[in-house]
């Protein structure tokens, strides 16, 4: 009976991990970028800036140029906080599930300064 629910459980998990794995195969391609210096965009596979997006599921990948300035998306739902810190300089991937709405990006060194927006639709 052990044996089973061994079995059991290792084929879910596999099942599940590759449900992850094809979920993040699918998803779309962002790039967010702040700096050097108080730049900050959002744009797609081809490097045009997004104003405009679907819904679904996207792979953002965030570069953080900057020591001075951080990365961080303002989204509909405020219990969802994704940001990098305002010291950190590198890379993240982040694996977000945009809604409709106006998700907003800011470097909160100089949100009124430093922001960019776009709606998902």
């Amino acid at each position: 009976m052990r044996l089973i629910l061994a079995v059991l459980a290792a084929a879910l998990g596999a099942l599940s991990g590759a449900a992850s794995a094809s979920a993040e195969a699918r998803a779309s391609r962002l790039l967010a970028t702040v700096g050097p210096g108080s730049k900050i965009t959002v744009t797609d596979a081809r490097g045009q800036k997004i104003t405009t997006i679907k819904s679904g599921i996207y792979a953002i990948l965030v570069r953080d140029r900057s020591s001075r300035e951080n990365f961080h998306l303002i989204q509909p739902d405020p219990l969802l906080v994704n940001k990098t810190g305002l010291r950190y300089v590198g890379t993240a991937t982040w694996h977000i599930r945009l809604q409709r709405g106006v998700y907003r990006y800011v470097s909160d060194a100089q949100p009124s300064k430093v922001r960019g927006s776009f709606r998902v639709i």
